[in-house]
């Protein structure tokens, strides 16, 4: 295969040849002085103008409303529900109706820890399962039997 014929360039052994043949470059420096490429682009601005401030002014700030505070406020009371082990008779808090609450067992802190404890003694094959089935190792739930609210949990542990 032959280079293409162009008869704006020579071919590369006439180039090596004779460098200043074709070239503007000194023969005293190779690559001759520093000379920027020419851009496409225009030149970046100078930035001698102080920048201008697009935004505006903020708005003053707008003071504060007086409150008007009652001089003697409504106090308000926190009932905090005391639950035991068993049902309880009561003011349902959701509905205000007069309950006896009804409960359920569900395990907790003391019967994981009972259980543990009878896996750690050998109890393994079973046997430490048994705080699992008694109502006095698990945490007591109370819900309303109208509204089946959540009431509150009495404990063991």
């Amino acid at each position: 295969m032959s280079a293409p014929s162009d008869n704006t360039s020579p071919p590369p052994y006439e180039l090596a040849s004779d460098p200043t043949k074709y070239s503007s470059v000194p023969p005293s420096h190779p690559y001759g002085p520093y000379q920027p490429q020419q851009s496409n682009y225009p030149p970046p601005p100078l930035h001698q103008q102080p920048m201008q401030n697009n935004y505006s002014n903020p708005p003053p700030p707008i003071p504060p409303s007086p409150v008007n505070i009652p001089s003697n406020p409504v106090p308000t009371t926190i009932h905090v529900l005391r639950l035991g082990p068993r049902p309880m008779s009561m003011a349902c808090p959701n509905c205000n109706q007069p309950i006896v609450t009804r409960t359920t067992p569900n395990a907790g802190l003391l019967t994981f820890l009972l259980s543990l404890g009878l896996v750690l003694i050998g109890c393994f094959m079973g046997c430490c399962l048994i705080p699992f089935c008694i109502e006095d190792c698990q945490d007591i739930h109370h819900f309303c039997p109208n509204c089946n609210a959540f009431i509150g949990v009495y404990k063991r542990m």
